[in-house]
Formats: C-alpha cells, sequence, structure tokens
C-alpha cells in the first residue's frame, strides 16, 4: 500500500504523537456541502482548543452558497473540490494536503468541547497500538440524548452506534476498546491511516457517503490497531446537516455501501460461524428490499463498485495482520448493546485488587426493573432502609412499557435511574448497572425481594469474616405479596428462642426451605443441601448476593453473558470465580423475601424453558474439563431423553422450548468452543471445582440418582460424593 504523504507529496510532521511529552500537529478536516450555516461554529470549536499545534484544512465539496460565506476571520488552508465528491473524497482531499500526526475529522455541522484534543492525544500517547480514538458524541438539539459512543458490529453484519438516542446518564462513562467510531467527530492516528490508505485513498471514493467510516474501521482491526473510547472526549453533532437521510438516493447509497464493505473485508469462514443470523437477516432484508422499488437502482451501483472492491481485496489482503475469523469474534448478536472487551469500570481493573479496603467500602446495590413497578417500589424502600452506609442504589429499567423509571424518580430522588430502550434480560440489565456503579462492592438484588435492614451489613461482615470473593444471601420463597411483612417480622426474631409462630402454613415452609443449603450437580441442574452443614455455597444466588469487584475484574463490565438473557447466569459466575480459585461463601443471617418468578412469567413457558435449557447445557460446556464430559456422555444423553419424553406428554410447551435451545446448540458449534476458549483462558486454571459438584442428577433419591453415582464411580470422577466417602 501506498502512503498518503508518497501519493501527494507533502511532508510529515516532525512531531510524534506516540511519544509523551512531545506534542505532535493535529490536523482538523472539514468538509463544507450546504453546510455555511453551520460552519462558523465548527470552526469557532477548533479555535477553542486548549491545544497549541493545529492546521485547519477546509474542503468546499463544490457547494453552490460558499461563495457568499465570509471565513477572513479564520486561519485555514482552504481546497477547492472540483465537484461534489462526497464525504469519502472530500475527507481524502484533505487528508491529502493535511502534515499533521493527529487527523480530526470534524461534520461542519459539529463541534468540538474545549479539551477534546488534548484528551485524544493523550490517548494515541498512551495507547501505540490505538489506532481511533473516539469520543462521546452527543446530539446538538439540547436534549441531553446520545448521537454516538462508538461503533458496534452485529453478527448479522448491520453496525450500530452505540447509545444512539439515549438520555445520558452515565452509562457510557467509562473508556474502553470499540470496533470503532463515526467520522462525524473523530481523531485518527496519522499512521494508521497511511498503512490502511489504498491508492492513495483512506476512504474509499465509491462509497461516496455512508458506511465509508464503518469500512475504515473494519480496514483498521484487520491491521492490527484498536479503537479506543474515550468519554472524556466530548463533541456535538446535529446530524444530517448536508442533507436529509431519509432521502431515496442516500438509501440507494447505503444499501449499496454495506455489501460493498463485506465485500472488500469480510470473509466466507468468518461468516459461516454467524450463518443462522446472518441468514435470517438478509432473507427479511431481500423480502423488505422487494417492497421497496426504488432501492432496486443499487444493486446496479453495486455491480459497477464490485471490480474495484475485489481488487482491493486482492492486493490489500497481505498486509493485513489479523485474520478475519479473530476480528469477528468481537461481533454481537443483535439485541446486544456490550460487545466483548466492553469499557471497563471507572476503578482501574488492573489496580482494584491493590486498594486498600477502606473500613466502610461502597457497596452498589444493583436492581433491574422490567414492568415491576410495585415491587420495585417495595424493594427500594428495603434498600433504602439498610443500616449498612455508604450505600448507592442503581436501578435499570429494562424497557418497560411505561417510563417506569420517572414514577420511581418522584418517590426515590436519590435512587440512580438508567432507562434502556429494550429489555435486555436480567444479565443486560446487571451488565448496565454495574458499568454505571462505583462501589468496590456490587449487590444484586432481583427487584421482587424485599431485604431485611441488616441485610447488606450481614453480606458485608460474612464476606470479611470470610475472604470470599462473593457472598450468596438467602431467600425467602413466597408465592403472594401479603406474605412479606409477616415474613419481615418473622425474620427480626427468628433466632429468639421459645418464639410461637403464629403463620400460615406456607410461611413456614417457605421459612424452613431458606435455610437448606443447595449445591449443584455434574448436569448442571440444583440439587439440594448438597452443602447442608456448611458456610459455603458453589455460586453466588443473582437473586441476592454480593460481589467483591476485584474478584470479578477481568470479566467487568460484563458481570454475566449478554444473551444469557435470563436463568443460569449466575451460577456462570460460579463457575468463573471457582475456575479461577475463588471462594463463594453463605450468609444464611442476610435474608431478603422473594416473591418467585414473578417478572420471568411474562416471558411465556418456551421461552423460558429455552434459556433455562440453553444457558445450563453451555454452562456445562465452557466450564467442565473436557475429560468430564467425554466421561459422563452416556448418562447425559440418557438424563436429557428420559427429561424429554416427561416433558413431551406432561408440558409440552416446555419440551419446544427445550427443542429450541438443542438447536441453537447444534447451529452454533463454532461460537460455543469459541467461549470455552476465552472462559477458561481468563480464568486460568485456579481452581478445582468438580469435586464440588454433586453425581446425582437432581438430589431427589430414586434409581437414576443411584445409577449417575454408580456412573461417576466406575468413570472415576471425583464429585462431591467421592469426597465424603473418602473423608468417611
Amino acid at each position: 500500500m501506498a502512503s498518503i504523504a508518497d501519493q501527494t507529496g507533502v511532508c510529515r510532521s516532525p512531531y510524534n504523537c506516540a511519544v509523551p511529552g512531545q506534542l505532535p500537529l493535529v490536523s482538523y478536516i472539514l468538509v463544507n456541502w450546504n453546510t455555511e450555516e453551520l460552519l462558523p461554529r465548527a470552526l469557532d470549536s477548533i479555535a477553542a482548543q486548549d491545544f497549541p499545534l493545529r492546521e485547519v484544512i477546509l474542503v468546499n465539496n463544490a457547494s453552490p452558497q460558499f461563495d457568499a460565506l465570509d471565513l477572513s476571520a479564520y486561519e485555514l488552508k482552504l481546497v477547492q473540490a472540483p465537484g461534489n465528491l462526497g464525504f469519502a473524497g472530500g475527507n481524502n482531499l484533505g487528508i491529502a494536503h493535511s502534515t499533521g500526526d493527529v487527523v480530526v475529522l470534524l461534520n461542519c455541522d459539529a463541534l468540538l468541547e474545549p479539551d477534546f484534543t488534548r484528551r485524544a492525544v493523550a490517548v494515541l500517547q498512551a495507547r501505540p497500538r490505538c489506532g481511533t480514538v473516539v469520543p462521546k458524541i452527543l446530539r446538538d438539539d439540547m436534549s441531553g440524548r446520545l448521537d454516538s459512543t462508538g461503533h458496534l458490529m452485529r453478527e448479522d453484519r448491520t453496525p450500530l452506534s452505540r447509545g444512539a438516542g439515549e438520555p445520558d446518564m452515565g452509562q457510557f462513562d467509562n473508556p474502553g476498546p470499540v470496533f470503532g467510531g463515526t467520522a462525524a467527530a473523530i481523531a485518527y492516528r496519522r499512521e494508521m491511516l497511511e498503512q490502511v490508505s489504498f491508492d492513495g485513498e483512506v476512504f474509499c471514493h465509491d462509497f461516496f457517503a455512508y458506511f465509508e467510516d464503518v469500512d475504515l474501521d473494519w480496514r483498521a482491526q484487520l491491521s492490527g490497531w484498536e479503537a479506543w473510547y474515550e468519554p472524556a472526549c466530548r463533541a456535538q453533532h446535529r446530524g444530517h446537516g448536508s442533507g436529509g437521510r431519509a432521502s431515496l438516493r442516500v438509501q440507494r447509497i447505503a444499501e449499496k455501501n454495506r455489501y460493498l464493505m463485506l465485500v472488500r473485508n469480510d470473509s466466507v469462514p468468518s461468516q459461516l460461524g454467524n450463518w443462522i443470523p446472518l441468514t435470517i437477516y438478509e432473507l427479511w432484508h431481500a423480502l423488505r428490499t422487494l417492497l421497496r422499488p426504488w432501492l432496486w437502482p443499487a444493486f446496479l451501483s453495486y455491480l459497477a463498485s464490485l471490480p474495484g472492491a475485489i481488487r482491493y481485496r486482492l492486493r490489500a489482503g497481505a498486509g493485513r495482520r489479523v485474520p478475519a475469523g479473530r476480528v469477528a469474534a468481537q461481533f454481537i448478536p443483535r439485541g446486544s448493546l456490550l460487545p466483548p472487551g466492553a469499557p471497563q469500570p471507572a476503578l482501574p481493573l488492573e489496580q482494584a485488587g491493590d486498594q486498600p479496603e477502606a473500613q466502610y467500602p461502597l457497596v452498589s446495590i444493583l436492581i433491574v426493573n422490567y414492568n415491576g413497578l410495585a415491587l420495585t417500589r417495595a424493594c427500594l424502600e428495603g434498600a433504602l432502609a439498610q443500616s449498612y452506609r455508604p450505600c448507592e442504589v442503581i436501578v435499570v429499567d429494562n424497557g418497560s412499557a411505561a417510563d417506569e423509571a420517572s414514577l420511581l424518580e418522584l418517590d426515590f430522588p436519590e435512587v440512580r435511574f438508567l432507562r434502556l430502550e429494550h429489555n435486555t434480560g436480567f444479565s443486560g440489565g446487571v451488565n448496565w448497572a454495574v458499568a454505571l456503579s462505583r462501589g468496590e462492592y456490587l449487590a444484586l438484588v432481583n427487584n421482587d425481594s424485599v431485604m431485611d435492614p441488616e441485610c447488606i451489613a450481614r453480606l458485608m461482615y460474612a464476606r470479611r469474616r470470610s475472604g470470599a470473593d462473593a457472598v450468596s444471601g438467602r431467600l425467602v420463597d413466597i408465592a403472594e405479596p401479603r406474605q412479606i411483612v409477616p415474613l419481615l417480622n418473622a425474620l427480626a426474631i427468628e433466632d429468639e428462642e421459645d418464639v410461637v409462630w403464629d403463620m400460615p402454613e406456607a410461611s413456614l415452609q417457605a421459612l424452613a426451605e431458606s435455610r437448606r443449603n443447595h449445591g449443584l450437580s455434574l448436569y448442571g441442574y440444583i440439587v439440594q443441601d448438597s452443602f447442608a452443614g456448611r458456610d459455603e455455597c458453589f455460586y453466588p444466588s443473582g437473586g441476592l448476593c454480593l460481589l467483591r469487584r476485584a474478584s470479578i475484574a477481568g470479566w467487568l463490565p460484563q458481570c454475566f453473558p449478554q444473551d444469557y438473557f435470563t436463568y443460569q447466569e449466575d451460577v456462570w459466575l460460579g463457575f468463573a470465580l471457582r475456575a479461577a480459585g475463588g471462594k463463594v461463601a453463605k450468609a444464611p443471617s442476610a435474608v431478603a423475601v422473594h416473591l418467585a418468578s414473578s417478572t420471568t412469567r411474562s416471558l411465556g413457558r418456551p421461552r423460558l424453558r429455552f434459556f433455562q435449557e440453553r444457558n445450563r447445557i453451555l454452562n456445562l460446556l465452557g466450564w467442565l474439563p473436557a475429560s468430564v464430559i467425554w466421561r459422563m456422555l452416556p448418562m447425559y444423553m440418557l438424563v436429557g431423553l428420559l427429561a424429554g419424553l416427561r416433558k413431551l406428554f406432561t408440558r409440552p410447551a416446555d419440551w419446544l422450548g427445550e427443542q429450541a435451545a438443542h438447536l441453537w446448540l447444534a447451529t452454533h458449534p463454532l461460537q460455543i468452543l469459541r467461549r470455552r476458549s476465552a472462559w477458561r483462558d481468563r480464568a486460568g486454571q485456579g481452581g478445582d471445582f468438580v469435586s464440588m459438584l454433586s453425581g446425582q442428577v437432581r438430589g431427589q433419591g430414586g434409581a437414576l440418582n443411584r445409577l449417575s453415582l454408580s456412573w461417576c464411580r466406575l468413570m472415576g470422577i471425583d464429585c462431591l460424593e467421592s469426597q465424603r466417602e473418602k473423608r468417611n
């Protein structure tokens, strides 16, 4: 590939932005096309930058009204384009006339905050492989809503501008890697632009406008460059200042450019790993396009541009450092909002474990709400009544039908609320809450639970006493809300002697059942009382638990796998902690009354069973040693067959959900293998957790459990029961 300087004859600045303390020259590139009214504002924002070394290059894309504009007050280099070269061609022309080591592209309908450049340069100096600094861009309409916090790419190869349209409530205030960023306001390292340029072009001229910045993101990823989101860099963007995005011409250009981008960057092997979401999208998109005949000419434009894309692909492939499949591994499922390796929490994770514990460290109580206004209200009252201080309470409203967060804010102004437009499930909601939190400890509490006032204090005491990485509380499961108050009163005097319980039988049974310390089997099912008499358990219950942030640092901000949605995500975390040699304690004195399954009922039985079954098997395939899976395979097949037959005749809706889960697993083998490799690599090999798993199926006695235990002994699997036999 030829460098930009080679093509233009322009020498580069002597400054090097990779050297700390040495200031680089920054080139600001603006392309004008019918944006004369907004252009002075953009230029003023550049003049206000608190960074001394700059050059400003304005490309006039043959805009009809440009001659009437007076720019005498600005120090800039004006480049007249021979015609409207589009966003891609105009910026290529501006970059070719620039000399800076840092190139800042700025739309004429956007503006930079005064410290934008200084903060962007600081990122480039601190991260030698960072080629793109992606800012937080707000909408320029005084709405407080986001325009973009970086590009993500979905598995179906449609790009997503993260956070677009959401209120800015701090949910994206943590820096970290992203796929790329919108070129409306962005900073590039010139070295990266030169490496990925082709025939002297940074942006492919065939794109004209739209998708050209995503194409550059993809090329940079394939060349081994990092795109880093820095929320301290801020800009504002009005959007579509050069023309409405809804115009038919723009729609045709965008239609052509997506497929042009795929030809230039994607590969068939990497697409095979996501063939289901890609096929579903393309079928839907084909039908939609058939019903929109004004898009049909885009196909002819695509054919005309195809030879150039193929020529680029053949010549550029040799210079790529990263396989296309590895880049595709960071693509996210449609509906997800957090990518693998998403921005990290505010406390630097590599330092979190070194921080001395304060006597009373901050605890973040995280609650996820979905169409549960009354339940969440009761949960918040319990959270704010906690005796432990300091606490912060964060509620994620997970796309409720009504704006329940606004209603709750009226009664709970001290609580931080985050509104999501879609239901991201318990996993996604918790992940967002974690990204927003500041506490050294994270308390996960179901919104259909009401905590005892001493609950958080007792969780913290148990963690401090045991030194555990996570502490699981005790949930008293009830069926009716009217049981909450009597049970909370009963829990307050539970340890007193000679108490005469005047409660319904159901409440007494709930109390008795909550004292049992269940565990997990090699099949991923709950086994009753397998941890009886011990002050630990296998996994922290997502309904009520305390997590030490430093202990889960390697996974944050995705505390749970984003696409687990609901069920088994806390079991996954138990596996992750155990695999890293961590400890999970049990605190029976930390209690909450829980209205069981009140939120998940709205999912419907097939969908609910899909998540339960798929996530259970994913945990086993992702975490168990391969030797254990292989030796247990005959029992897995037998148990699965018997369970399937029983469900088929007794609960057909559950059977349908389980079959859908098995179909998903059968069609995603590469994704499962990638997850297993990534999970086990990040956790390390610090713990032997197989000996903490029961060899029974569900721990309810009977011939099947006896057969399973015999099989474990025959295969030499060192399960929980084997450990007990050795001790005895």
